[in-house]
């Protein structure tokens, strides 16, 4: 994974930072037919600590990038990203059907006992909603896939750190082809 920062300013609640260029090649599979767009959103953040100790302040820059992608790529990411909310699905129905069969007795057991059983209630479910999202993944998501494909997720993402934006990338060639049109140094 290579990486390219762009720094950004804020005055007057407002976030500077220079046009993000895109590639005109798809980041998973290098594809030109670049015909899709898959959307790529961050939440940049900005802290400031007012004149008392105890307070700070934060504010949130929404940002959000049109990123050039082949439509069979763009089919395979979204399919993903729908088989973690699936996941999430079965996690939640497993937690909520082992609440309810929970007995009312419960109440009768100390506090620590009563908190140990929740705690399980709650992360045992991980387990069928990981192994729920990794059969449904291969079957769905990556039966989408080309050969030449990186991942089946996004091939990119993105965060901020002290003032940048930085940009992360699955493959070095489209990574370095973004920070030469960016005009930006490729990081490790």
């Amino acid at each position: 994974m290579v990486k390219v920062s762009i720094p950004y300013s804020t005055k007057e609640d407002k976030l500077y930072m220079q046009q993000v260029v895109w590639p005109q090649q798809c980041p998973c599979c290098k594809s030109r037919d670049v015909s899709a767009e898959y959307g790529l959103s961050h939440n940049a953040e900005r802290h400031v600590i007012s004149s008392t100790p105890t307070q700070t302040v934060s504010t949130h820059y929404p940002l959000n990038w049109n990123v050039p992608y082949c439509p069979t790529c763009l089919e395979h990411v979204q399919a993903a990203s729908m088989m973690r909310f699936a996941a999430f699905g079965i996690w939640v129905v497993v937690v909520l059907i082992a609440v309810l069969a929970m007995p009312a007795s419960l109440s009768t057991l100390s506090s620590g006992m009563r908190t140990l059983i929740y705690v399980l209630v709650l992360a045992v479910p991980i387990l069928p909603a990981w192994i729920g999202y990794r059969i449904l993944s291969r079957r769905v998501a990556d039966s989408k896939r080309q050969p030449e494909c990186i991942n089946r997720n996004p091939a990119l993402s993105v965060g901020s750190e002290n003032g940048h934006i930085i940009f992360a990338f699955e493959d070095a060639e489209y990574g370095a082809l973004f920070a030469e049109l960016n005009d930006r140094p490729l990081e490790p």
